[in-house]
């Protein structure tokens, strides 16, 4: 049977107030009175990557796991820009509609707790398939080398289904910023989602980079943009 397609509403957000300079400094705390915080950032694996895509700053690589026929996504970029910048935008839910591909709304659940997060966020799908809801719960740390690492993966039932959405049941995604200069930012994204419904995997396959690279493009500019107002502000 065809998917049928309806639209959804916007959300009102909760905005998230954590920065890079606070995240390190209680982790540098933590780490001083003995608390060890531990998570799995991805499985390790033989299958190797490949590079089907190669923009300026931005690499694309793809590969099929054992356990699915749904690729996995890797991109590797450097952002120019702060950390903070990066991890505001990243965390900030109401904002994704302006730089996540098709994002159609998108909104925090929950209070966040500093290391915590959770969000619903739904992706506008072509007209005969219904869109989709990813619901996620993120954790974020700073590993040994102060790289920042934010962890999320599917939270499906933590909410109510919505009429004529398919909620995401099968998503997981790690982000790894470093701070390698003064203005620039290494990134590196996996990424392995199963949009569900009665979508073909080869179909799935086909768009798989597409949504990704434009996100990240809209990403990139609005990191610069706004590192290059905050330092304009302050020069003033």
């Amino acid at each position: 049977m065809n998917e049928l397609k309806k639209r959804s509403g916007r959300f009102a957000t909760v905005p998230i107030h954590l920065n890079y300079r606070t995240l390190k400094y209680l982790y540098l705390l933590l780490t001083f009175i003995g608390f060890t915080a531990s998570a799995q950032v991805t499985e390790a694996t033989d299958i190797p990557w490949d590079l089907v895509s190669e923009q300026p700053n931005i690499k694309v690589y793809t590969r099929t796991p054992d356990d699915s026929s749904i690729k996995e996504l890797r991109i590797i970029a450097e952002f120019e820009g702060k950390m903070d910048t990066l991890m505001h935008l990243l965390n900030y839910a109401n904002n994704y509609t302006s730089w996540v591909y098709k994002c159609a709304s998108a909104e925090s659940i929950g209070v966040p707790d500093g290391y915590s997060t959770a969000y619903s966020a739904i992706t506008d799908f072509p007209f005969p398939l219904s869109d989709r809801e990813l619901v996620a719960k993120s954790n974020q740390w700073l590993d040994d080398h102060g790289r920042l690492i934010q962890h999320s993966i599917s939270a499906a039932n933590d909410i109510p289904l919505k009429d004529g959405i398919v909620r995401i049941e099968s998503y997981e995604a790690t982000w790894v910023l470093d701070q390698i200069e003064s203005n620039k930012i290494h990134v590196e994204y996996v990424s392995s989602v199963d949009p569900g419904g009665n979508i073909p995997a080869w179909v799935v396959n086909l768009a798989i980079t597409t949504g990704p690279i434009k996100s990240f493009a809209a990403l990139m500019k609005q990191v610069k943009n706004r590192c290059s107002h905050i330092k304009s502000n302050a020069s003033n």
